[in-house]
C-alpha cells in the first residue's frame, strides 16, 4: 500500500493516523486524556477532532530517544521544572 503524502496543516484523525502511524483509536484516547494536543470542533454530541501537524511533530520529537536510550538530562530538567511549578 503506497504511503500518502500529507501537506495539510490540520489533520482529521484518519490523516493524523496515516501521518504518524498511530492507530486512530489511540489518537482519540491520547487527545481525550490530554496527552497530545487536539482541537475540538462542533457540539459535544457531534464534535470532530483536528490535529495540528506542528503539534504532532513537536509531540513526536519529544518522544524521541537516541539509540533507544532515554535522555536523562531532558527528563531531569522536566521533573525539576514540574516540581518548582507545583
Amino acid at each position: 500500500m503506497p504511503v500518502e503524502v500529507v501537506e495539510k496543516r490540520y489533520f482529521n484523525a484518519r490523516e493524523a493516523s496515516t501521518y504518524t502511524g498511530i492507530p486512530r483509536s489511540t489518537l482519540y484516547d491520547m487527545a481525550k486524556n490530554g496527552e497530545i494536543p487536539s482541537i475540538r470542533m462542533g457540539s459535544r454530541t457531534k464534535s470532530r477532532i483536528k490535529f495540528d501537524r506542528e503539534d504532532i511533530d513537536r509531540f513526536l520529537q519529544s518522544r524521541k530517544s537516541v539509540s533507544g536510550k532515554v535522555d536523562i538530562e531532558k527528563i531531569t530538567s522536566k521533573i525539576v521544572s514540574d516540581v518548582l511549578q507545583s
